[in-house]
This record gives structure tokens, C-alpha cells and sequence, in this order.
């Protein structure tokens, strides 16, 4: 079995796929708290020109209830 980081990440259209929805639909998901898979750093806190979002392979397993082989 492979040894992962406990910061590993997923990129989000990787996510969307697994979850079944799009890209637009996790962010706002991850938005709301209605996805606990990551990070979610709005454009207001960052000072950017955009939200980030990071999400976390350990919490999307946790989330989905299974592992990933990714």
C-alpha cells in the first residue's frame, strides 16, 4: 500500500468526478460547509483575485467512506 501524506491533494476536477458533480458545484458545496473535504479561502480573506480551495485526499476518503486509489 502506498504511504500518503496527510497533506495530500486532489485536484478539484479530479473531486468532481469522484463525487459525480462539477467543478462549479463543489466549490460552492465547499463554500457552504456542506462539503468538508478542504479548504476554502474566499478572494476577501486571501486579498486575491479569487477563491482558493484545497481539498485534502484523507478528508474526501473520510467524506466518501472509502479509499482512493489516486
Amino acid at each position: 500500500m502506498k504511504e500518503t501524506s496527510r497533506c495530500e491533494r486532489v485536484p478539484i476536477k479530479v473531486a468532481a468526478e469522484i463525487l459525480g458533480v462539477s467543478v462549479l458545484c463543489v466549490q460552492e458545496r465547499m463554500r457552504r460547509g456542506i462539503y468538508p473535504i478542504g479548504l476554502y479561502i474566499s478572494k476577501k480573506q486571501s486579498g486575491k483575485k479569487i477563491d482558493r480551495f484545497e481539498i485534502y485526499k484523507p478528508k474526501l476518503e473520510a467524506f466518501i467512506g472509502k479509499e482512493l486509489d489516486i
